[in-house]
């Protein structure tokens, strides 16, 4: 069998192979072998195929095709014959043919069963004979209506036509299922677009329309809807009327087609239109997070909310985060933008709004343009416009940061035609106002708290004054306008309003410009100091340490460096004041022994006297110093000088101690005076300071004496504490306790239990003792009923008859009654240091201190006791007083501490009333029931007596109001009668005593 050779095989034979194969089909001579074959083959003619090649039942159709008709008149079931202009074929039934016929519509159909639709005419039609007629078609439409341009005829689906009106140019045709035809020529917006990542709910799906009277529903509709997935709701353009108070939730936002295009016509009542956030409240505020805005709002309430229409508020944003409003052009509403953090007390600690954005968004013809309210905060706005009215409404605010705004910051914000245009009463800081604009307001810019951090930089500045202005303005706000402060032409008055506020002055010709500061001098004045550098040369400030200081001379000066490990101390002897020191600041009493606890070690006497220990008459324990002029050496001074003590120089220290007259010889008093002596260190005396003075005449009262503020000498490593008592006869003795030399200038009181009182012990002692108070805790005083009184024989103990109200004293051989006519001597009373001598203080006229009839003063006890009543001592009866007069007295609490401590609410069942003798004596009255009294607490009093010698204090207590020193306070204030003030009023005056006194 031939074959082609395989290559890469057949070798020596490839031609062969191939020879074989070709001689298959081929002559010798290259001819093909069947060539006769196809020379008989059929050969289409260059013209084509003819008719009579073909089969002959092709031939016998295409004969069919040569003779079809070729017009109407040809076709057999059809008849021209006649046919006029405008004619139609209508089907002729006699004849079974169609005949030219003519038609008085202008639709032809049947129109009876048709669905609504549309059909555009095309010219009239006519030649149809009325019989034959089109059927459904006769007496259905009258063709001469239409003869506007675009008129259209559409189907009604009750068996009739109507007459469709053309169309305004740019309105296009939509299918409407509300209307009678079924469609209606609409505005070439298309409201249910969708745009690429917008999901919309459309309010006209939901049954909104321009002609509604009210479209809540549908708008509250649509609101649900887009709350199931979060969208978009979207309200055309055109005007849309609803009463509103919907709530829009969390992630759905409500956009228009812009403002202008779309407008919400809120015909609510004293209502919101919008609200955004959460009426439940807590430290975490819902996370709105989605965006109003792109339409117009009209209210009906353009004034102070009295009208018809009420307080009408646009957006209510109530404790919500992330809140969003651009594009939004409010009108005619009492309150266009409420933003409000929340109330907390019925909301919830912590409730607030913040981190929202409010941007392009104007308001017209409103009472409140921006009420941000309560705690909202790290807020932007952006280009904010408020207009209010011509004529400007009272008590409009263009815009209003009110009670606890906070860190919020106003881009370009704009306000006019407002009784004040922005209105900050924000007790919080950090406004930031950039670029603000002000116009044609009553007040334009009001600050109503003393607040501080908020900036203005730069914009319009009100025509009436700088920002800086207002009764709270200034002192706490920094200004920045235009890099500078406020400028102004003059300074207003120095006031607390303007505390810390910098002014820039600019003056005229020959007038040199300036800075200024408003500040509180060292005398409570406020005055405008220059703020320059004239007055000092920083030349010579170049050494590292170098401080420059003030002189009291409108001149500062420099204080060099000072030495490693020296401080810098107040040093009034200075010209600068202060003084570097090689010393460190300590505290408590550099005394030892100081109250003769240890006997008298360290102690020592001064000449012609003689230092014992006393273990009876201690004030702040058993113990005290006793010193007795010596006998045979006439009238002179006795001195007491306490244990020496290492000090440290130029510190200021103060020293302080109490002394008692133990006898009084004479009726004279005795001049005593505390001195400080000071060494060095190889115990030579440099010098010595002494306090003033004090005359004292009582016998058996603690008195206190103090010298504050004495600066140690440069040289001082030692100091001691010196007492002296003037005028001393031979044989007297007296008594002294309790010494402090303390760092400081002012002295501190030794023993913790015990402050300085307001007056010098002339009255409120106890009535009724139960316990005692002293700094070691002795033995508490005996009481009991008269006939349980122990026997006598023990001097210095007190008994207290609670039968009778009486007190008595041991003097060691009898029981003693303490009463008002004073025979018995009370020396021996002060054994115990639990009261002090309720006697006068004093001589009548020397010593008197004068009370207004029906004030209320207060005098602060110490220690502590459980009390049954009050006692006091009368001085006498002076001109004018008599029978009828009361003295009025009750216990009040304690609020703060030292010299802040004050009196707060009165004690219940305190009250005490006390009818004055006739003559000089101890009165007393009885509580209810014990009261325990703790220390610190105060004695209301108030008299009806108008005499000022009635009741007396001590010649030596200190009233100045100017005294740096003492904790008790006095307060007069109008007094109501016998019943003193439930709660202590104001303090208006305070009177100090140096005299330490216990219950």
């Amino acid at each position: 069998m031939a074959r082609l050779p395989t290559p890469g095989a057949d070798d020596n034979v490839w031609g062969q192979l191939l020879n074989d194969f070709l001689s298959v089909e081929l002559n010798t001579d290259g001819t093909l072998k069947r060539g006769a074959e196809i020379s008989g083959a059929y050969q289409k003619p260059s013209g084509g195929i003819p008719k009579t090649d073909l089969d002959s039942s092709v031939q016998t159709s295409l004969g069919k095709a040569d003779v079809a008709p070729t017009a109407l008149s040809q076709l057999s079931d059809v008849n021209t014959a006649g046919v006029a202009n405008s004619q139609v074929l209508g089907f002729d039934t006699p004849s079974g043919k169609w005949i030219p016929a003519t038609v008085s519509s202008s639709v032809v159909g049947d129109a009876t069963t048709g669905s609504k639709g549309i059909v555009q005419l095309a010219g009239d039609l006519a030649g149809v004979a009325t019989s034959p007629t089109v059927p459904g078609l006769a007496g259905k439409v009258d063709k001469t209506s239409f003869t506007a341009k675009g008129d259209m005829l559409a189907g009604t689906g009750s068996g009739t036509l109507t007459k469709q009106a053309a169309g305004t140019n740019g309105q296009v045709l939509t299918a409407d299922s509300t209307q009678t035809t079924g469609i209606k020529w609409a505005a070439a917006t298309d409201s249910s677009a969708v745009h690429k990542g917008d999901l919309l709910y459309n309010i006209v799906d939901y049954g909104a329309t321009t002609g509604a009277t009210d479209n809540k529903t549908a708008i509250d509709a649509a609101i649900t809807a887009a709350a199931v997935t979060g969208g978009v709701v979207y309200v055309p353009g055109g005007t849309w009327k609803t009463t509103g108070q919907h709530t829009i939730p969390l992630n759905v936002s409500v956009r228009g087609a812009g403002k202008g295009v779309t407008t919400v016509s809120f015909r609510g009542v004293g209502t919101y239109c919008f609200f955004i956030g959460s009426n439940s409240g807590g430290p975490n505020p819902p996370n709105y997070m989605g965006r109003v805005g792109e339409f117009s709002l009209q209210g009906q309430s353009s004034g102070n909310g009295t009208g018809p229409w009420g307080q009408q508020v646009g957006i209510y944003v109530l404790n919500c985060l992330f809140f969003n409003l651009q594009d939004i052009h409010m009108s005619s509403i009492y309150k266009a933008f409420y933003i409000d953090g929340g109330d907390e007390v019925a909301l919830g600690a912590g409730t607030f709004a913040g981190n929202g954005y409010v941007s392009n968004c104007t308001t017209a013809n409103v009472f409140i343009g921006f009420h941000i309210y309560r705690w909202v905060t790290d807020t932007a706005y952006n280009f904010i416009y408020s207009y209010g009215n011509s004529p400007i409404t009272t008590g409009s605010v263009g815009i209003w940061f009110d009670t606890k705004p906070t860190t919020s910051t106003l881009f370009n914000p704009s306000v006019e035609g407002h009784d004040t245009g922005i209105r900050v009463s924000t007790s919080r800081q950090g406004l930031a106002f950039i670029n603000p604009r002000l116009e044609n307001c009553t007040t334009y810019v009001l600050w109503e708290n003393n607040t501080w951090g908020h900036v203005i930089l730069g914009g319009s500045e009100p025509p009436n004054g700088p920002w800086a202005s207002g009764s709270n303005a200034g002192s706490v706000t920094h200004i920045a306008r235009d890099g500078w402060f406020p400028t102004v032409t003059s300074l207003p008055s120095a006031s607390s309003s303007y505390r810390n506020a910098i002014y820039r002055i600019t003056g005229g010709t020959g007038v040199t410009d300036g800075v200024f500061i408003c500040i509180k001098d060292s005398t409570d004045t406020y005055v405008w100091r220059e703020l320059t550098a004239a007055q000092m040369s920083f030349g010579s400030y170049t050494t590292k340490g170098d401080l420059v200081v003030g002189t009291g001379a409108s001149a500062a000066t420099r204080v060099g460096v000072g030495s490693d490990g020296t401080i810098l101390t107040a040093d009034s002897t200075k010209a600068n004041g202060v003084s570097w020191s090689v010393h460190a600041l300590g505290g408590g009493n550099y005394i030892t022994n100081p109250s003769f606890l240890d006997g008298n070690t360290g102690w020592t006497a001064g000449g012609n006297c003689t230092l014992s220990a006393n273990t009876l008459n201690g004030l702040f324990d058993a113990n005290c110093g006793s010193v007795a002029r010596t006998a045979s050496s006439g009238t002179g001074t006795v001195s007491i000088i306490s244990p020496r003590s290492t000090v440290l120089p130029s510190l200021a220290y103060s020293a302080s101690g109490s002394f008692r007259l133990g006898t009084l010889g004479t009726s004279s008093a005795r001049s005593v005076t505390l001195q400080v002596n000071w060494y060095d260190a190889v115990n030579t005396l440099i010098s010595s300071q002494t306090s003033s003075a004090v005359n004292e005449s009582i016998q058996g009262t603690w008195s206190t004496i103090a010298l504050p503020n004495v600066i140690a000498p440069d040289t001082a490593a030692k100091a001691e504490v010196q007492v002296n008592v003037a005028s001393v006869p031979e044989g007297e003795s007296h008594y002294f306790d309790g010494f402090q030399l303390e760092p400081g200038t002012l002295p501190t009181s030794f023993n913790a239990n015990f402050a300085q009182s307001s007056l010098n012990g002339n009255m409120l002692a106890p009535a009724t003792i139960t316990s005692r108070e002293t700094a070691t805790g002795s033995a508490k005083p005996l009481y009991g009923t008269t006939a349980a009184m122990p026997p006598a024989g023990t001097a210095g103990r007190m008994y207290w008859a609670t039968d009778t109200n009486g007190l008595y004293f041991d003097n060691g051989t009898s029981w003693v009654v303490v009463n008002a006519s004073g025979s018995a001597s009370l020396d021996g009373m002060y054994d115990f240091p639990f009261t002090y001598d309720p006697r006068a203080a004093g001589s009548t006229s020397s010593s008197a201190l004068g009370f207004t009839t029906n004030n209320v003063y207060y005098f602060r006890l110490q220690g502590a006791a459980t009390i049954n009543g009050l006692m006091l001592h009368q001085l006498g009866v002076g001109s004018g007083d008599g029978s009828g007069k009361t003295v009025n007295l009750a216990l009040y609490n304690n609020t703060g501490s030292g010299r802040s401590a004050k009196p707060s609410t009165k004690i219940s069942g305190s009250d005490l009333s006390i009818t004055p003798g006739a003559s000089a004596g101890d009165l007393s009255a009885n509580f209810t029931g014990s009261i325990t009294v703790s220390h610190g607490m105060w004695v209301g009093f108030s008299t009806t007596l108008s005499s000022a010698s009635s009741l007396s204090r001590n010649s030596t207590s200190n009233v100045s109001t100017s005294t740096t020193d003492g904790l008790s306070w006095v307060t007069t204030t109008s007094g109501t009668g016998p019943t003193l003030p439930s709660t202590a009023p104001a303090l208006s005056s305070f009177y100090l005593t140096l005299l330490v006194v216990g219950i």
